[in-house]
């Protein structure tokens, strides 16, 4: 939390062998010459980006980006089983996309597996992020409605769906628990729907999580991060909900954390 230097970022499309490189320093003027050149040299064609933190936080955050050399974006590829072409997205700087390509698939790919099982007609998909999920769920529903607060990202996800040439998400811009107090309000979710939680690792706001339980959808697939939080959100879930299936998959190798996957129908 001294000095200029916040964080180094290196992203790596392991299907596309693209890579992004990203600065993060705080609002201290600095030469970036030198670091482009040395860039330009260790990653030839990578795209280069300086972002400008005001905060304390090791994230990565960034109250302005610049972009310095190379293509504005890169891509990566998603193969799920199930598709018969690999999903294609796009990643800036900022973007919400899994640290770990191949664990991604292998999780993406259990999750179309339970959405398709179910074949709801509406897919709530909580949390969306850039629309991983709900892009490889989308022809397992008729209409997949994803949420998520942060704007780049619903803008990201904007654009995956045109990639992939996909029509039927639509991405939310809003916060889920003010979101979910729209359901209530508006005679709570359609029939024959299922929802896809992916909250951050704080998990699930208290009211969005009562909210989502009050709701009542015949079918909810939680994806956790950090599954002590869930394991405390569970006994809400338990209340109306019997827990059908829970697996793990390891997105963080060599570390003790593990993402779970838990399978929820209505009592």
């Amino acid at each position: 939390k001294e000095g200029v230097l916040r964080v180094l970022l290196v992203r790596s499309g392991v299907r596309t062998g693209q890579i992004l490189v990203a600065l993060v320093t705080t609002g201290t003027e600095i030469d970036t010459v030198p670091f482009v050149d040395v860039v330009r040299e260790t990653y030839p064609g990578a795209s280069i980006y300086h972002c400008i933190f005001h905060g304390l936080s090791q994230g990565l955050f960034s109250d302005e980006t610049i972009h310095l050399a190379g293509e504005p974006v890169i891509e990566e590829q998603l193969n799920i089983n199930g598709l018969d072409r690999p999903l294609r997205f796009q990643i800036s700087p900022v973007s919400f996309f899994q640290t770990n390509t191949l664990a991604t698939e292998v999780l993406y790919s259990k999750i179309r597996a339970g959405v398709e099982a179910i074949r709801p007609r509406i897919l709530y998909d909580l949390y969306g992020g850039g629309g991983g999920i709900a892009l490889s769920c989308a022809d397992c529903a008729e209409v997949v409605r994803s949420v998520e607060n942060v704007h780049a990202a619903s803008l990201d996800g904007d654009v995956n769906a045109r990639l992939n040439g996909i029509e039927n998400v639509f991405f939310i811009d809003q916060d889920v628990r003010h979101y979910m107090l729209e359901i209530a309000n508006g005679g709570g979710m359609e029939p024959n729907s299922a929802v896809v939680v992916d909250p951050p690792r704080a998990g699930m706001h208290p009211k969005a999580l009562r909210r989502l339980v009050e709701a009542a959808p015949p079918h909810i697939l939680y994806v956790s991060c950090k599954p002590t939080v869930f394991a405390q959100e569970l006994t809400k879930f338990l209340e109306s909900y019997d827990l059908t299936g829970l697996e793990a998959v390891d997105m963080f190798p060599h570390t003790p954390h593990v993402e779970v996957l838990a399978t929820l129908a209505l009592k």
